[in-house]
């Protein structure tokens, strides 16, 4: 299917491809904003239970593609 996206988004025209596009930004941020949600409830509910998130680490995918970041982080 992603591999598709880019004919199918040609095959539109401009508006639409355009519209679509601006759609999917729409649907990926909502889907980030649930899955933020889900985290804190989660986490909210394991803390009542007493849970140490002390070594709880959230990996960061585009952290090597921000090489000054990750140097500060290091030190």
């Amino acid at each position: 299917m992603l591999l598709t996206l880019p004919y199918s988004f040609s095959q539109l025209g401009m508006l639409s491809g355009i519209l679509f596009q601006v759609f999917y930004g729409i649907i990926g941020s909502w889907t980030a904003y649930l899955i933020s949600v889900l985290y804190v409830e989660y986490r909210t509910r394991k803390e009542k239970e007493n849970v140490s998130f002390k070594n709880h680490v959230i990996q960061v995918g585009l952290l090597p593609l921000v090489p000054n970041l990750y140097k500060e982080k290091q030190q």
